[in-house]
């Protein structure tokens, strides 16, 4: 059993942390820095998604072609 005081301690000190992200949130709101870190951080998580999302469409592509030359060229393949 958890007794009460235990329990308020728990809030405060996630209260604590709450009001951490708060400054940290603020700061990066004031600050141009913060913005322009906040941009280049979802520049190179789009270009990420991209790089991935290019090497799965060719990977399919040249397997696909692999495949198709196998089958016209038949035994010879192996």
């Amino acid at each position: 059993m958890v007794s009460t005081r235990h329990l308020v301690c728990f809030w405060c000190f996630e209260g604590i942390h709450m009001k951490t992200l708060a400054n940290i949130a603020g700061r990066f709101r004031e600050e141009e820095d913060g913005a322009a870190m906040i941009e280049y951080t979802v520049l190179i998580g789009l270009i990420t998604v991209a790089v991935i999302v290019t090497v799965g469409f060719v990977g399919n592509w040249v397997t696909y072609n692999w495949k198709s030359l196998c089958t016209d060229l038949g035994p010879k393949c192996a």
